[in-house]
């Protein structure tokens, strides 16, 4: 039995690091909630084709499919949308209390939403022209 236990703990700790490790983009994100979307009207398109049809059980069976996955997609554009609107928020408040300081735009420049952000905010703070510079003479191309 605690072999087991044991078997269980590894695969389920086994889980949580991949699960960690894998890190997905914010563009890779938002395509993700788009093709869940479009996954969840379909199954709504099927599941009042079934009902029409005469066939309830599939038409459940395709409604609930339709709900959980445009909830999952919901969900998924809410987290990015949230996690965006917080780091626009801390940036712009560092920036009101120290000033312009390079180091507060390196920490988010890392991925293309944490530029984005440091961007807006700066500019928002009234340091959009050095965050730019800052951004260009690191080789960052993607700006908006």
């Amino acid at each position: 039995m605690s072999e087991r236990i044991t078997s269980e703990r590894n695969m389920e700790s086994t889980i949580r690091d991949v699960a960690g490790s894998i890190k997905a983009t914010y563009p890779a994100k938002h395509v993700i909630a788009i093709i869940a979307c479009t996954m969840g009207f379909y199954f709504g398109e099927q599941s009042i084709e079934q009902f029409t049809r005469g066939s309830r059980e599939i038409g459940l069976v395709s409604g609930a499919s339709a709900v959980l996955i445009l909830f999952l997609g919901s969900v998924v554009e809410y987290k990015i949308v949230k996690s965006f609107g917080e780091n626009y928020i801390r940036i712009r408040n560092s920036f009101e209390i120290f000033g312009w300081d390079p180091k507060i735009a390196s920490l988010y420049s890392e991925t293309a939403c944490g530029r984005h952000a440091a961007r807006i905010a700066a500019m928002d703070a009234g340091f959009g022209s050095e965050v730019n510079t800052l951004y260009k003479d690191r080789g960052f191309k993607w700006l908006l």
